[in-house]
């Protein structure tokens, strides 16, 4: 049975995008929402190029199949049509014809079993290219930068994973992202995205009089504040 080559990753060798790395490269919000939109566009238009490839190939598969399927069917009829008009033949002749009904028989079934296989395999391919495809945008709309780009990877081979598990039927891919990427507690874990932590301000004891008045020492310690800025 013919094979049909589908690309398995519509956006393989394009850099993993997310907001936070947009961020570090200096761009404004506008300009994020602007590159995230056109991203999500050269996505949908490579998907939809996938589509049309992959229907042209099945289609294709699909008319060369019911040729052979059209002409299997053709010489069935010829042999019926001979086995009606040759009734004064010997045993053996009728045997021979018969025979060779049945093996084209055969072969006509096996072949329309070949095509729907080829057909449902097809599919399977394409779901997966589009399964594959939208958890890539998922996991780019987080707005978060994974510790590594491996780990991006990982966690998304997770959740296409587990979308296929029949026992995670009803959860979506933000039901499952939470659930992988959560500990014991229900917290989420700290080994995979890049800390967000701010540093607090720093507080000083320098005594600062009020705007417009002059502020008055009470000790000796706020007299040398005032006078070295301690």
């Amino acid at each position: 049975m013919a094979r049909i080559q589908v690309k398995k990753d519509v956006t393989a060798g394009r850099e993993y995008m997310d907001r936070k790395t947009l961020e570090e490269k200096g761009l404004s919000a506008d300009q994020i929402d602007f590159v995230m939109a056109e991203n999500g566009k050269d996505v949908q238009k490579m998907q939809k190029k996938l589509d049309e490839e992959v229907a042209k190939a099945v289609q294709k598969q699909s008319d060369e199949f019911q040729k052979q399927l059209n002409d299997a069917q053709k010489q069935i009829a010829d042999y019926e049509s001979q086995l009606k008009s040759v009734e004064g033949l010997d045993e053996k002749t009728k045997t021979q014809l018969e025979q060779m009904k049945k093996d084209y028989d055969e072969k006509a079934q096996k072949q329309a079993e070949e095509m729907k296989k080829l057909q449902e395999k097809a599919r399977a391919e394409l779901d997966q290219v589009r399964r594959e495809s939208e958890t890539k945008e998922f996991l780019n709309s987080l707005g978060k930068k994974f510790v590594t780009p491996e780990t991006a990877l990982v966690f998304e081979q997770k959740i296409n994973e587990a979308l296929l598990d029949k026992s995670n039927e009803g959860k979506n891919r933000a039901d499952l992202f939470k659930i992988l990427t959560s500990d014991s507690d229900g917290n989420e874990r700290t080994d995979i995205f890049v800390s967000e932590t701010i540093a607090p301000p720093k507080v000083t004891n320098k005594v600062q009089a009020p705007k417009g008045q002059e502020q008055t020492p009470t000790n000796l310690l706020d007299a040398l504040k005032m006078r070295y800025g301690g």
